[in-house]
């Protein structure tokens, strides 16, 4: 496996309102995954409103997509929702990057 997951953030009606962009920066590696490992990688954001906005939405769920897959799964969380949604690559273990 190789790349950058795709990382969407849905609301609660479940739609799609931000997809995480790739951070540059951080090596891409191929991994392998066998069997009862896992692999990971990191998403960030901020909670810092910009502009004149005085507070950021929550996003109640991501859907994550494995690098080269097409099989999403939903996955229940509270993000908060300002600029600044990104997506590192996928590395091997739990730890992200």
């Amino acid at each position: 496996m190789t790349g950058y997951p795709g990382v969407a953030a849905l609301n609660s009606a479940g739609s799609e309102v931000a997809q995480a962009t790739r951070s540059t920066g951080t090596p891409i590696t191929t991994i392998t995954v066998a069997p009862g490992q896992s692999a990971s990688a990191l998403v960030t954001g901020t909670d810092v409103p910009t502009g004149t906005e005085t507070s950021c939405p929550t996003w109640p769920a991501l859907l994550v997509t494995a690098p080269n897959d097409t099989l999403s799964v939903k996955v229940a969380v509270q993000v908060p929702g300002c600029p600044g949604f990104s997506i590192r690559p996928v590395v091997a273990g739990t730890a992200g990057m």
